[in-house]
């Protein structure tokens, strides 16, 4: 289920139309708990949040004239993602245990693309953008999107 990532990115640019840099990023999300319970007829369960430390590539291919107040773009990146997951409860008539997935415990690679847009004003400026993310775990992939938003300070 979808949650909330708090980032830190720093890019520089390459040309006038590309920046280039890398992020360190922390995602949270929670239990899916009506698709686990899908696949466990007579039980509920909650808790489970699970969070992603990610450094990663980031690579903006950005559109349209460089004095123009906005521009939209084009993210594409890699990266390295480890995860901490918080164990889920697991209720079953009257008895109640901790439930652990441990498929998406440990460290992954991935890569994640997206489109956003970039509004630029003297010294700082507003980005939003939507990313696909995409984990290798090892048994089913992980596979989420975030919509993210942030202010960008120009040092230049």
């Amino acid at each position: 289920e979808p949650g909330f990532t708090l980032g830190a990115s720093f890019r520089k640019a390459m040309t006038a139309n590309y920046l280039g840099g890398i992020e360190f990023g922390y995602t949270w999300l929670t239990l899916d708990s009506a698709k686990l319970a899908e696949s466990n007829p007579g039980s509920s369960f909650s808790g489970g949040d699970m969070g992603l430390l990610s450094i990663t590539t980031e690579n903006d291919y950005l559109f349209g004239a460089s004095s123009k107040p906005m521009r939209p773009f084009l993210n594409v990146g890699i990266g390295y993602y480890k995860s901490f997951i918080d164990d889920a409860i697991e209720t079953t008539g009257s008895t109640t245990a901790s439930y652990s997935t441990g498929v998406y415990e440990g460290s992954f690679f991935g890569f994640h693309a997206g489109i956003g847009a970039l509004i630029s004003r003297d010294r700082f400026g507003l980005r939003l953008d939507v990313n696909y993310q995409h984990l290798f775990a090892g048994g089913p992939d992980l596979e989420f999107f975030t919509a993210r938003g942030g202010f960008v300070f120009y040092l230049d």
